[in-house]
């Protein structure tokens, strides 16, 4: 949580307001994760810093849930995995989800960083909507420069998907994961 000034009656009041990861815990916690685009991040941060950034966010999430990573750069994915000592990863590209074998369905599948840089997403949430149990759920935080959401929303409408909600978040001060442009969360699920 974030505590932030609210303007009252004349006093400034400090408030608890709900962060991006908050609200990542609470729809992980006790459940199988997939992170999609695992070693990707921000433009605007240093490689070295995306790096460590994705593996506290990888492994932060692990100790409440069971998370797998995925990402496409094999030597990288390596290197991350045994500097981090990270065993739950899986080389395969974003954009191609629905081409990975994977060994089994998630409850729930992360697209927090690339989905902005991505020109045709519908690699991403065909393969999403495959490795997605029926109940599952695909959590987007598409950034900043990302296509607007009425856009993104019909992505998700074409590849199987109801856009369930939209919740923004605060900034926090201290971003635990390099998430200065990423305050807005979508969750869609899989339509039957």
């Amino acid at each position: 949580m974030v505590a932030y000034a609210v303007p009252g009656s004349g006093a400034q009041t400090r408030v608890a307001a709900p962060t991006l990861f908050d609200a990542l815990v609470a729809r992980c916690h006790d459940r199988n994760v997939l992170i999609v685009g695992c070693l990707e991040g921000p433009k605007s941060l240093r490689p070295e810093r995306v790096v460590r950034v994705s593996a506290t966010l990888h492994n932060r999430l692990s100790a409440i849930a069971d998370v797998t990573g995925l990402d496409g750069d094999r030597t990288r994915l390596q290197q991350w995995s045994r500097r981090f000592g990270i065993d739950n990863t899986v080389v395969g590209l974003p954009t191609r989800l629905a081409e990975c074998e994977l060994s089994r369905r998630f409850d729930v599948i992360l697209a927090l960083t690339g989905f902005a840089r991505m020109d045709a997403p519908h690699g991403l949430l065909e393969g999403a909507r495959r490795h997605l149990r029926p109940e599952g759920q695909l959590l987007l935080a598409p950034g900043r420069n990302a296509p607007k959401r009425s856009d993104i929303a019909k992505s998700l409408l074409q590849a199987g998907f109801t856009l369930d909600s939209s919740e923004a978040f605060v900034a926090a001060k201290r971003r635990p994961f390099g998430a200065s442009d990423r305050n807005h969360l979508l969750v869609a699920t899989p339509r039957h």
